[in-house]
């Protein structure tokens, strides 16, 4: 199927679900397909079955120019197989079609980061977004306390990152049985910090009478929040890590607790 070819013809197409399972067209594939630009394409899930086509579906991502686009799914063939670059070209989309992400989840793409800097970038070009989820591989990714202040909301907070964030899934995951890489690049972010987090997004009415922000801020609430850590094994299944060790302590589980009791759904999961 010569997906391009259907997006110049479809101007009236508004979702994309797209798994791909065959080797792309060869002429678009190579550098001399031109840009495709589809004003009204409001959702597009995008996936590769097949690793030795990651990089060619890759070229496709750089070929579009998505200006209406609201929702985004990208699904890498596997962890190991994934480009690095897959983070830069979703970047590049949003820049180059300046449009108003409201739903972004990076699947299978956690090779993609090298840091939470490239993360963090790329979060601060989708101010909109209201749901995020995403998998970091704690072998390959520096992932430390950095990313959760960094979306932390505090009374000296200049600019905030996120802002209308509603929704927020992140899977730490270990090496895939076999890999070599089987250690955390870098220490994982502690409790306390992950909670502090989910702390200054809830309710600003809520967190403000509770003392936990300075005075309250034009944010939405965030209102689903998943933290965990799982191990990725050859069959698609997720179990328990074997090797990474991170611990809830007492003081964040009572806090955790304050925050479901007030309504938020929040899962941090540890070991």
């Amino acid at each position: 199927m010569d997906v391009l070819a259907l997006l110049k013809r479809s101007h009236s197409l508004r979702e994309l679900d797209y798994y791909c399972s065959e080797e792309p067209d060869s002429e678009w594939s190579s550098n001399i397909a031109t840009q495709v630009s589809h004003p009204y394409l409001d959702s597009v899930k995008f996936g590769v079955v097949k690793a030795d086509y990651d990089q060619a579906w890759l070229h496709f991502l750089n070929l579009l120019t998505l200006k209406g686009i609201h929702s985004l799914t990208v699904k890498g063939s596997s962890p190991q197989a994934v480009p690095i670059t897959w983070v830069q070209s979703i970047s590049q989309l949003v820049l180059r079609s300046g449009c108003q992400l409201k739903h972004l989840d990076l699947l299978n793409l956690e090779n993609s980061f090298t840091s939470e800097l490239d993360l963090l970038h790329l979060f601060s070009l989708i101010p909109e977004v209201t749901h995020l989820s995403f998998c970091v591989s704690c072998s390959d990714c520096t992932f430390t306390d950095l990313f959760f202040t960094s979306l932390t909301i505090a009374t000296t907070t200049a600019e905030i990152l996120l802002p209308n964030l509603a929704e927020l899934s992140i899977d730490i995951r270990e090496d895939v049985e076999g890999a070599k890489n089987t250690v955390p690049k870098s220490s994982l972010p502690r409790a306390d910090t992950v909670v502090s987090m989910a702390e200054s997004r809830r309710d600003q009415e809520s967190a403000f009478d509770a003392g936990l922000i300075g005075h309250r801020r034009s944010v939405a609430s965030l209102q689903v929040f998943t933290f965990r850590l799982t191990s990725l094994r050859y069959g698609r299944r997720l179990i328990k890590p074997k090797k990474l060790r991170w611990k809830v302590d007492t003081r964040s589980e009572s806090r955790i607790l304050a925050l479901k009791e007030a309504g938020m759904g929040i899962t941090v999961q540890g070991t």
